[in-house]
């Protein structure tokens, strides 16, 4: 099944997120599960899910997950493993954060999830961020 038109813009809206705070490391390195990227340039598979957008410095100062998602995706048992698997990994970073792109009606049930799956996981200390487009 295809990338939906949405799901690109969401990605694009994360990339553009990390882009805008940290463009001006020149370590920076994002790694982009999306369009027609490269597959030397997409992100490799954490907890056996790869993420929409995986984003570190050389040296490593930060790491970001960024993941796209449509309201439906949000109610999918794939969605909340997924998610888990992402903040496993995140809370063992340094300096983590995680950035969950969806429709701006989605915005309220993505950040209900993550907070459960945060307070599940033992991640309360692994910053989220809502995006809207």
């Amino acid at each position: 099944m295809g990338e939906s038109a949405q799901h690109f813009r969401l990605v694009e809206l994360i990339v553009q997120r990390i882009q805008a705070e940290h463009a001006a490391n020149s370590g920076l390195s994002i790694l982009v599960d999306s369009g027609p990227v490269a597959s030397q340039r997409r992100p490799g598979r954490i907890g056996g899910y790869t993420p929409d957008v995986y984003a570190r410095t050389v040296p490593s100062s930060f790491v970001v997950i960024g993941e796209a998602k449509s309201f439906g995706d949000l109610y999918q048992n794939h969605t909340a493993l997924q998610l888990s698997a992402f903040l496993a990994h995140l809370r063992l970073e340094a300096h983590p954060l995680l950035i969950v792109a969806t429709p701006l009606a989605a915005v309220g049930a993505a950040r209900s999830l993550v907070r459960r799956i945060q307070r599940a996981q033992g991640a309360t200390q692994v910053p989220a961020v809502f995006l809207h487009g």
